[in-house]
């Protein structure tokens, strides 16, 4: 499989997570990266782009929260002038 096309998966599989699971396994990948000293180049670089996928899909999940939320909380201007 290429690149794009595993990037692709893990996009999806990432989106096919609740958003606390997803936060949950970036935390991790981070913890992973961070701590375990024995990982291999390979490794680190399989589990980099694994967190780069669920960041971008948690933060694409904020986003829309927050415009949904934004949504809400404007009030629609009433056309006094009509009916």
């Amino acid at each position: 499989m290429s690149s794009i096309a595993t990037k692709t998966a893990e996009t999806e599989r990432a989106a096919d997570v609740p958003f606390g699971e997803a936060m949950g396994k970036l935390e991790q990948v981070v913890r992973k990266l961070e701590e375990d000293e024995t990982i291999g180049l390979e490794q680190a670089i399989a589990l980099y782009e694994q967190g780069v996928a669920l960041a971008n899909d948690c933060q694409r999940r904020l986003a829309a929260a927050k415009l949904r939320l934004t949504e809400i909380s404007v009030p629609v201007a009433v056309d006094d002038t009509v009916g």
